[in-house]
């Protein structure tokens, strides 16, 4: 679930609130998201989509590592991703991507996705903050 955190503490640039996400990874459960949806649609052709997500201990401690990863998705283009970033550091971690190729110029979705590529169960909250295109 998702809920709407207030405490700057959570907040990637000392805002006034981010995403409070409640995980809860066990098996089979591989992926966590959070989507936004863009009516009309973005021109992210030679823009840089950047995030922030917060890495509990609990979570960045875990062998394999949990990861997280950027996604757009356009009528044309379908989905794709990239920006990947392994979940192995406590705190604030920035994730990038430039994307390129059929339809990033009319990406109706950007999309958050949390996963993992090996059953190593674990509940908690990550943040997700400062979404941003330039």
């Amino acid at each position: 679930s998702v809920a709407h955190n207030t405490d700057p503490e959570y907040s990637a640039l000392g805002t006034t609130g981010s995403a409070q996400a409640n995980c809860n990874f066990y098996s089979p459960m591989n992926l966590g998201y959070m989507s936004r949806d863009y009516s009309p649609t973005i021109n992210l052709d030679g823009k840089t989509i950047k995030a922030y997500i917060y890495v509990p201990s609990s979570l960045a401690v875990l062998s394999p590592s949990y990861y997280a990863h950027i996604q757009i998705h356009s009528l044309a283009g379908g989905y794709t991703f990239g920006g990947a970033i392994d979940l192995d550091t406590e705190g604030w971690n920035l994730m990038q991507w430039a994307p390129a190729g059929i339809g990033v110029n009319e990406v109706d979705r950007v999309t958050i996705v949390v996963g993992r590529t090996a059953p190593n169960d674990w509940s908690g909250v990550v943040y997700i903050d400062e979404i941003s295109y330039e």
